[in-house]
């Protein structure tokens, strides 16, 4: 995962006021006092955050990090690193492993008069996280037991079920009835489970997010802001042409700037 500054500021009304230069109107600086204003907030909301890092809870810290940034490229590898801290436990990958078990599945094709339906069994595979005690062995076929002790050892976790056509060797071991081990989540409910308060990993998410962003992720987009502010600020003025205008926010743009030196 990575962040990155939340870039809505003052786009439109920049937009706007180059299409009234255009045919001729009148630009009023108030247009952009709204933006400035927001810009600015950011840029001090982050320079707080930077100076009392070490004050917040996990919680506080994510709500004042996504008034003024957004989470980017987050993937499955951030998901398995939240499991791993709400489990306790290092994982070194993942794959999926043959078991025993079997239902019957209802399955159908056709339409109309030509519609037809057929009950058929079917294999199960598990996805699973696995720690360092655990070999991967793609052909071996787990029973229910050997699943139950893998987890007892805390060799694996059950990320979720797969169905499995039966091929030519499934009559080589004995087929069990299908047992509901305890999955870490459902696809379908996966960003409420990390991402919504009353998830279950959400406080790990929130733990797992303040590990990766650090003083020097902050810095860098407190410095992007201030950079981005100037930018906006000066073509503001350009356009007005009237360099006098906003003194305000030039000089909190300056404390801001003498923040950032220190």
């Amino acid at each position: 995962m990575k962040i990155d500054m939340t870039r809505n500021c003052l786009y439109w009304e920049t937009q706007k006021a180059y299409v009234d230069l255009d045919v001729g109107n009148q630009i009023n600086f108030n247009t952009f006092k709204n933006g400035i204003e927001e810009l600015l907030y950011r840029t001090e909301i982050c320079s707080k955050l930077i100076s009392n890092i070490d004050k917040y809870s996990d919680e506080e810290f994510y709500n004042l990090l996504l008034s003024f940034a957004y989470i980017k490229e987050w993937d499955e590898n951030d998901y398995y690193n939240v499991l791993g801290l709400a489990y306790n436990l290092k994982f070194i990958g993942d794959t999926v492993i043959k078991t025993s078990m079997h239902y019957n599945v209802q399955k159908s094709e056709g339409h109309g008069n030509n519609f037809s339906w057929w009950d058929e069994d079917m294999g199960i595979d598990l996805k699973v996280l696995y720690t360092e005690g655990f070999e991967v062995d793609e052909d071996h076929v787990y029973t229910v037991d050997e699943i139950k002790k893998l987890l007892d050892d805390k060799k694996i976790i059950i990320l979720c079920e797969e169905e499995r056509d039966f091929d030519f060797d499934e009559d080589s071991y004995e087929h069990e009835e299908y047992f509901m081990f305890d999955y870490a989540y459902e696809d379908y409910n996966i960003y409420f489970e990390f991402f919504g308060e009353e998830g279950k990993y959400y406080k790990y998410t929130l733990k797992y997010i303040r590990s990766m962003v650090g003083k020097k992720e902050l810095l860098k987009i407190y410095k992007e802001y201030l950079n981005y502010s100037i930018k906006e600020i000066n073509e503001i003025k350009s356009l007005i042409n009237d360099s006098s205008i906003g003194e305000e926010y030039t000089k909190r743009l300056e404390k801001l700037n003498d923040l950032n030196n220190e």
